[in-house]
């Protein structure tokens, strides 16, 4: 999970840590402070504590969803909880404070807060979180500080955004199963063949339909799916694959249920079965981009502004 990190991303947990013990909570982590790190104290007083944050770090990032390296929106975010991790103690955190770091996380990477990130940014981070997690009422700035709009799940196309890669951890986290296994994706990932995420509506299917790429090859036309199932999809319109799917379905027992079996697949991705059994490519994407925004706000707690006032 942690194999894109630098050693520098790692030295600066360390740096975070002896920091906050020496300077009475003032956490630093810049390039100067780095040069003062000394080894012997390095491994006497910090490893220990580093070792456990990045361990407890793994750990709750897996409860996300996220278990590559590939996967991880932004690796800033990733030694930020390691750090915070390390710095909680060896009693962990409890049920409340999981879920205010879970919120954190999802408003620092659906947000985007690191579009930009700087050490200082990262050390305030760092501060803010352990405050709010002791108790504090105070909410770190990349929960109230954040402005998602809309129109960028438009936008988001390929895994070179953090929002990208965040989005598609919020899918998986919620349970969505393959269209035609019914395996939950997110337990798909350790698979020699993992999950990924693909086209609902079929490219050659939209180009023929004369339908925008920029529309189709957003996020909101794809989902968490094996590779066998993309293949069995391949170029055919939804209401042609659904039917194959149906059928193979009915023919090994699941009979008079295979429809609602597989609406219920296609529900966990939060998409709307009649609207892609009719082939209605415009209707689907706005109903699956409003089911998105309202997922992004569960997550990060935060109201996303629509450009439709009754939204």
């Amino acid at each position: 999970m942690f194999d894109k990190l630098f050693e520098r991303d790692v030295l600066q947990v360390a740096c975070a840590i002896h920091t906050h013990a020496e300077r009475k909570g003032k956490i630093s982590i810049r390039a100067s402070d780095l040069l003062k790190l000394d080894c012997n104290d390095y491994q006497k007083k910090y490893a220990d504590e580093m070792t456990r944050g990045f361990e407890e770090a793994r750990r709750f990032l897996g409860e996300l969803s996220i278990v590559r390296g590939t996967d991880m929106p932004n690796l800033t975010v990733a030694k930020t909880v390691a750090a915070v991790y390390a710095l909680m103690g060896k009693n962990g955190l409890n049920a409340v404070q999981r879920d205010r770091l879970a919120q954190w996380f999802w408003a620092a990477t659906l947000g985007e807060w690191y579009g930009a990130s700087t050490d200082t940014r990262v050390a305030s981070d760092i501060q803010e979180l352990l405050d709010w997690l002791k108790g504090g009422d105070k909410k770190p700035q990349a929960i109230g500080n954040i402005n998602i709009r809309a129109d960028r799940l438009d936008e988001l196309k390929t895994r070179g955004s953090v929002m990208y890669k965040a989005l598609y951890a919020a899918i998986l986290g919620e349970g969505c199963q393959d269209f035609r296994t019914g395996e939950p994706a997110s337990a798909m990932h350790t698979y020699d063949d993992p999950v990924d995420m693909h086209h609902i509506f079929p490219k050659k299917w939209a180009d023929n339909n004369n339908i925008d790429s920029n529309r189709y090859n957003s996020i909101i036309n794809k989902t968490p799916l094996d590779a066998p199932t993309n293949r069995m999809i391949g170029a055919r319109a939804p209401s042609e694959y659904l039917e194959k799917l149906e059928g193979e379905l009915a023919s090994t027992g699941g009979g008079g249920v295979a429809k609602e079996q597989l609406d219920r697949h296609l529900e966990s991705h939060l998409i709307n079965p009649d609207l892609l059994r009719a082939d209605k490519f415009d209707a689907f994407y706005e109903d699956r981009k409003e089911k998105l925004l309202k997922l992004i706000e569960r997550k990060t707690g935060r109201k996303i502004p629509r450009d439709d006032p009754k939204a």
